[in-house]
């Protein structure tokens, strides 16, 4: 079975924080946020009666996609590595 090397968390925050993982992150984050902030406070917002917690509720609405894009970015472009910990070929067998 095929699984992921995350025995380094200094390169996963450097890909967290890499310019493609970021760019990616904050385009899912523009497109679902909105559509979670309204889902969950639409009444509120067109009634304009938001409460301060409740833009702190609409942040954490666009800060979730932008971690779930994040997290899901660094699993795709972490290296794969069989349980052995030796990285398979390109033939899928263990090098």
């Amino acid at each position: 079975m095929i699984g992921r090397d995350h025995s380094n968390p200094k390169r996963r925050w450097r890909m967290a924080l890499s310019r493609p993982v970021m760019r990616r992150a904050a385009v899912t984050a523009a497109i679902v946020g909105p559509a979670i902030a309204l889902i969950n406070h639409g009444d509120r917002l067109f009634t304009g009666q938001m409460l301060d917690s409740d833009w702190l509720r609409v942040a954490i609405s666009f800060l979730v996609p932008y971690a779930v894009a994040t997290a899901s970015s660094i699993l795709a472009l972490s290296p794969k590595t069989e349980p052995s910990g030796q990285r398979p070929s390109p033939s899928g067998t263990p090098l």
